[in-house]
């Protein structure tokens, strides 16, 4: 997107009522989620052991989670609001962001936690603190 298209789409949003501005939110957040579903689909199907039967089962199965699990009918500012974005690597890792941050960290940095800021430095192995 250009910026003129950029510039068009601010304009466009900018003279919608609280309402439509609320569905329109609401719409590109639907095709977010539809599109990360279609990735997660795309990504089991470029493993050659999971068949597509086990991936079908695998989307069944988000869809339940999202609908009885975490009680999101319909996908949508509020009900996105609930949950915490987490990277594939903080999942795998079982890290909280804050940790995958500073887990990442390849310099001396500051971190922002709660409100209080801390110095934070990698260590290298073997390296004494």
């Amino acid at each position: 997107m250009d910026s003129r298209e950029k510039s068009r789409l601010f304009q466009r949003v900018k003279s919608l009522s609280v309402e439509n501005f609320f569905n329109y939110l609401n719409g590109q957040q639907t095709q977010a989620y539809g599109l990360g579903i279609t990735h997660m689909e795309q990504a089991m199907s470029c493993h050659q052991r999971i068949s597509r039967p086990m991936i079908e089962q695998v989307l069944k199965k988000a869809e339940q989670i999202r609908i009885e699990w975490d009680g999101i009918e319909e996908v949508t500012i509020e009900s996105a609001a609930i949950g915490q974005y987490r990277t594939p690597e903080e999942m795998m890792l079982n890290m909280s962001p804050t940790e995958a941050a500073i887990y990442k960290l390849e310099s001396d940095s500051y971190v922002e936690i709660g409100g209080k800021t801390f110095y934070v430095k990698p260590v290298e192995l073997g390296e004494t603190v």
